[in-house]
Protein backbone atom coordinates (compact mmCIF):
# COMPACT_ATOMS: atom_id res chain seq x y z
CA UNK A 1 0.00 0.00 0.00
CA UNK A 2 2.81 2.42 0.82
CA UNK A 3 4.45 1.88 -2.57
CA UNK A 4 1.15 2.27 -4.36
CA UNK A 5 0.34 5.52 -2.56
CA UNK A 6 3.78 7.10 -3.17
CA UNK A 7 3.72 6.00 -6.81
CA UNK A 8 0.24 7.44 -7.31
CA UNK A 9 1.19 10.82 -5.84
CA UNK A 10 4.34 10.95 -7.94
CA UNK A 11 2.71 9.92 -11.24
CA UNK A 12 -0.40 12.13 -11.05
CA UNK A 13 0.01 15.47 -12.82
CA UNK A 14 -0.21 18.44 -10.44
CA UNK A 15 -1.07 16.21 -7.48
CA UNK A 16 1.61 17.46 -5.10
CA UNK A 17 3.86 20.50 -5.13
CA UNK A 18 5.90 19.15 -2.23
CA UNK A 19 5.98 15.55 -1.07
CA UNK A 20 7.39 15.00 2.43
CA UNK A 21 8.46 11.53 3.58
CA UNK A 22 9.65 10.88 7.11
CA UNK A 23 11.42 7.53 7.32
CA UNK A 24 11.81 6.08 10.79
CA UNK A 25 11.74 2.32 10.94
CA UNK A 26 14.05 -0.56 11.74
CA UNK A 27 16.29 -1.35 8.78
CA UNK A 28 18.47 -4.13 7.47
CA UNK A 29 22.15 -3.45 6.80
CA UNK A 30 21.35 -2.91 3.10
CA UNK A 31 19.02 0.00 4.00
CA UNK A 32 15.78 -1.98 3.49
CA UNK A 33 13.05 -0.70 5.78
CA UNK A 34 11.25 -3.33 7.85
CA UNK A 35 7.60 -2.38 7.87
CA UNK A 36 5.59 -4.90 9.87
CA UNK A 37 5.48 -8.61 10.49
CA UNK A 38 2.10 -9.34 8.93
CA UNK A 39 2.24 -13.11 9.26
CA UNK A 40 3.88 -12.89 12.72
CA UNK A 41 6.62 -15.38 11.86
CA UNK A 42 9.48 -13.12 13.02
CA UNK A 43 11.07 -13.14 9.55
CA UNK A 44 11.19 -10.13 7.25
CA UNK A 45 9.52 -11.52 4.15
CA UNK A 46 9.71 -9.68 0.82
CA UNK A 47 6.27 -8.09 1.25
CA UNK A 48 7.18 -6.89 4.75
CA UNK A 49 10.09 -4.67 3.71
CA UNK A 50 10.60 -1.64 1.49
CA UNK A 51 13.98 -1.68 -0.22
CA UNK A 52 16.04 1.35 -1.20
CA UNK A 53 15.69 0.32 -4.86
CA UNK A 54 11.89 0.19 -4.52
CA UNK A 55 11.75 3.63 -2.88
CA UNK A 56 13.93 5.15 -5.60
CA UNK A 57 11.84 3.44 -8.30
CA UNK A 58 8.65 4.86 -6.77
CA UNK A 59 10.16 8.37 -6.64
CA UNK A 60 11.76 8.23 -10.10
CA UNK A 61 10.54 11.11 -12.24
CA UNK A 62 8.18 12.26 -9.47
CA UNK A 63 5.91 15.05 -10.72
CA UNK A 64 6.10 16.92 -7.40
CA UNK A 65 8.25 20.05 -7.60
CA UNK A 66 10.26 18.83 -4.63
CA UNK A 67 10.44 15.67 -2.56
CA UNK A 68 11.82 16.00 0.96
CA UNK A 69 12.97 12.75 2.56
CA UNK A 70 13.68 13.07 6.27
CA UNK A 71 15.55 9.91 7.15
CA UNK A 72 15.94 9.02 10.83
CA UNK A 73 17.04 5.40 10.74
CA UNK A 74 20.08 3.15 10.59
CA UNK A 75 22.00 2.33 7.41
CA UNK A 76 20.81 5.46 5.59
CA UNK A 77 24.16 5.65 3.79
CA UNK A 78 22.84 3.16 1.19
CA UNK A 79 20.05 5.54 0.20
CA UNK A 80 22.44 8.51 0.20
CA UNK A 81 24.92 6.78 -2.11
CA UNK A 82 22.25 5.64 -4.56
CA UNK A 83 20.62 9.06 -4.59
CA UNK A 84 23.96 10.78 -5.25
CA UNK A 85 24.61 8.62 -8.31
CA UNK A 86 21.07 8.87 -9.72
CA UNK A 87 20.15 11.15 -12.61
CA UNK A 88 16.46 10.33 -12.18
CA UNK A 89 15.83 12.18 -8.90
CA UNK A 90 16.76 15.86 -9.44
CA UNK A 91 13.88 17.10 -7.27
CA UNK A 92 14.64 14.88 -4.27
CA UNK A 93 16.29 16.33 -1.17
CA UNK A 94 17.47 13.89 1.47
CA UNK A 95 17.84 15.27 4.98
CA UNK A 96 19.44 12.69 7.20
CA UNK A 97 19.89 12.46 10.92
CA UNK A 98 23.65 12.14 10.46
CA UNK A 99 26.60 12.14 8.13
CA UNK A 100 28.37 8.89 7.32
CA UNK A 101 28.65 6.61 10.31
CA UNK A 102 27.64 9.30 12.83
CA UNK A 103 24.27 9.31 14.52
CA UNK A 104 21.87 11.61 16.34
CA UNK A 105 20.95 10.95 19.95
CA UNK A 106 17.56 9.51 20.91
CA UNK A 107 14.80 11.63 19.37
CA UNK A 108 16.87 14.80 18.81
CA UNK A 109 16.36 14.71 15.02
CA UNK A 110 12.59 14.42 15.36
CA UNK A 111 12.48 17.12 18.04
CA UNK A 112 14.58 19.46 15.90
CA UNK A 113 12.18 19.24 12.96
CA UNK A 114 9.01 19.22 15.08
CA UNK A 115 9.93 22.75 16.22
CA UNK A 116 10.05 24.04 12.63
CA UNK A 117 7.56 26.92 12.23
CA UNK A 118 5.26 26.29 9.27
CA UNK A 119 6.29 29.55 7.58
CA UNK A 120 10.04 29.07 8.09
CA UNK A 121 12.28 28.60 5.06
CA UNK A 122 14.01 25.22 5.43
CA UNK A 123 17.52 26.49 4.63
CA UNK A 124 17.12 29.42 7.04
CA UNK A 125 15.97 27.07 9.80
CA UNK A 126 19.02 24.87 9.29
CA UNK A 127 21.41 27.84 9.24
CA UNK A 128 19.72 29.48 12.24
CA UNK A 129 20.22 26.31 14.25
CA UNK A 130 23.80 25.57 13.27
CA UNK A 131 24.69 24.86 16.90
CA UNK A 132 22.26 21.93 16.88
CA UNK A 133 23.44 20.81 13.46
CA UNK A 134 27.06 20.88 14.67
CA UNK A 135 26.33 18.87 17.82
CA UNK A 136 24.09 16.40 16.01
CA UNK A 137 25.47 16.16 12.48
CA UNK A 138 22.96 16.69 9.72
CA UNK A 139 23.47 15.09 6.32
CA UNK A 140 21.84 16.87 3.39
CA UNK A 141 21.79 15.74 -0.23
CA UNK A 142 20.33 18.44 -2.49
CA UNK A 143 20.99 17.64 -6.15
CA UNK A 144 19.22 20.74 -7.49
CA UNK A 145 20.20 23.97 -5.70
CA UNK A 146 17.38 26.01 -4.23
CA UNK A 147 15.00 23.20 -3.29
CA UNK A 148 15.48 24.07 0.39
CA UNK A 149 14.55 27.71 -0.27
CA UNK A 150 10.92 26.87 0.48
CA UNK A 151 8.84 26.09 3.51
CA UNK A 152 8.16 22.44 4.26
CA UNK A 153 4.79 22.95 2.53
CA UNK A 154 6.46 24.29 -0.63
CA UNK A 155 5.44 27.91 -0.07
CA UNK A 156 7.93 30.58 -1.14
CA UNK A 157 10.13 32.02 1.60
CA UNK A 158 10.75 35.54 0.43
CA UNK A 159 7.51 36.78 -1.13
CA UNK A 160 7.07 40.52 -0.94
CA UNK A 161 4.56 41.15 0.45
CA UNK A 162 4.61 37.92 2.46
CA UNK A 163 1.71 35.53 2.12
CA UNK A 164 -0.91 35.76 4.83
CA UNK A 165 -1.49 32.68 7.02
CA UNK A 166 -4.83 32.15 5.21
CA UNK A 167 -3.10 32.26 1.80
CA UNK A 168 -0.46 29.77 2.93
CA UNK A 169 -3.11 27.43 4.29
CA UNK A 170 -5.31 27.73 1.20
CA UNK A 171 -2.54 27.51 -1.41
CA UNK A 172 0.09 25.23 0.12
CA UNK A 173 -1.10 23.15 3.08
CA UNK A 174 -2.87 19.82 2.84
CA UNK A 175 -4.51 18.43 -0.26
CA UNK A 176 -5.41 20.96 -2.88
CA UNK A 177 -8.06 20.99 -5.56
CA UNK A 178 -6.47 21.84 -8.87
CA UNK A 179 -8.23 24.54 -10.91
CA UNK A 180 -9.38 23.19 -14.28
CA UNK A 181 -7.44 25.92 -16.15
CA UNK A 182 -4.14 24.85 -14.54
CA UNK A 183 -4.83 21.19 -15.29
CA UNK A 184 -5.70 22.03 -18.90
CA UNK A 185 -2.52 24.12 -19.38
CA UNK A 186 -0.40 21.25 -18.07
CA UNK A 187 -2.06 18.78 -20.44
CA UNK A 188 -1.54 21.19 -23.36
CA UNK A 189 2.19 21.57 -22.53
CA UNK A 190 2.61 17.79 -22.53
CA UNK A 191 1.13 17.59 -26.04
CA UNK A 192 3.54 20.16 -27.50
CA UNK A 193 6.56 18.43 -29.12
CA UNK A 194 9.91 19.47 -27.65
Amino acid sequence: MIRSHISYICRAVNCADSLVLYLNSPTRNDGSMLLWDVNKNGIADQKEKYTVAELLMDLEGCKAQRVFIFIDQSYSVTLVKKLLTSNKHPNVVLIGNSRGSEFSWASSFTEFWSELPSDQCLIDYILKNTAWAASSPLGIVERTPGLLNRTIYGAPCYDNPPLTPDEVKREYMGCQNLPTAVWYQTIQRKDIPH
